[in-house]
């Protein structure tokens, strides 16, 4: 139990790690548990070797990651990275993503601000869908081997490839940062909201 205001470093060789309604910097490593956040108003990294990682909500910048589990955030208000090298990859509500990365599982990304910078979603085995916000000013990069990429519903001036293939390049409402978007066995799916 500490106050409400504190940074936290906690370090654990194979238990979980819960960190509930924080002000402050939190830090955080285990070898083999689960991570779950509440919310946290302040930079947030966090790592496990084997588990499941959840966030409620974070204010600022965030960093997931898991060798073995899934990722899910429900809301992310500052720049957000995850990675995991075993499972789906769950974003409910991000308002500025940096990167998703998977090695074996679905990616499901719901931005909710415009791209500030570019953006990465790549998964070795899996779907990705991505929404955006209307209106959303990007160049989009999208390509899988073994399925088909669906950009129907976006203003698009098509430069490579196109809806329903395997690739598709090109300027979204006018271009902006790059969302790079790659699976090498899956369908990928970009839609507004």
């Amino acid at each position: 139990v500490v106050p409400r205001q504190y940074d936290l470093q906690l370090n654990t060789s194979g238990g979980d790690i819960a960190v509930a309604d924080l002000t402050g910097k939190v830090r955080a490593r285990t070898s083999g548990g689960d991570l779950n956040f509440a919310r946290i108003d302040g930079d947030l990294d966090a790592s496990t070797s084997g588990g499941d990682v959840f966030l409620r909500e974070g204010t600022a910048r965030t960093k997931l990651s898991t060798s073995g589990g899934d990722v899910v955030v429900e809301r992310a208000g500052g720049p957000t990275e995850v990675s995991t090298s075993g499972g789906d990859i769950t974003l409910n509500s991000v308002k500025e993503l940096i990167s998703a990365n998977t090695s074996g599982g679905d990616i499901k990304a719901v931005l909710t601000g415009p791209l500030s910078q570019n953006t990465t979603l790549s998964t070795s085995g899996g779907d990705i869908r991505v929404t955006l916000p209307k209106g959303t000013g990007l160049r989009l990069d999208a390509s899988t081997s073994g399925g088909s990429v669906d950009a129907s519903g976006l203003t698009i001036t098509i430069e490579k490839g196109g809806s329903g293939k395997h690739s598709l390049i090109g300027a979204v409402n006018g271009g902006g940062p790059l969302l790079k978007v790659r699976t090498s066995g899956g369908e990928i799916t970009v839609r507004t909201e």
